[in-house]
């Protein structure tokens, strides 16, 4: 037997052919499976306490390095108006 596709001998009796690998006959088709279909839920959503919304106060840490940020943004032009 000779395969349509490459033209290489096959065994006889093969189903695919050993050099291109594509089938060399008409196959039975596997019967078809149905999908497992899954509904789509809404995730639901947790009712806002009135204490999530206070908000958070900051650390001192924080406004300390805002504070270093600040100045050494600035200081670099009013020390050459000190000169």
């Amino acid at each position: 037997m000779i395969c349509e596709h490459c033209g290489s001998k096959v065994v006889d009796g093969g189903h695919i052919c050993t050099v291109c690998g594509m089938s060399l006959g008409p196959e039975q088709p596997r019967p078809r499976q149905m999908a497992k279909v899954i509904p789509f839920r809404a995730k639901k959503r947790i009712a806002e306490r009135p204490s999530a919304k206070i908000r958070r106060r900051s650390s001192p840490a924080v406004w300390w390095i805002v504070l270093i940020v600040a100045i050494a943004l600035v200081a670099p032009y009013l020390l050459p108006l000190a000169r």
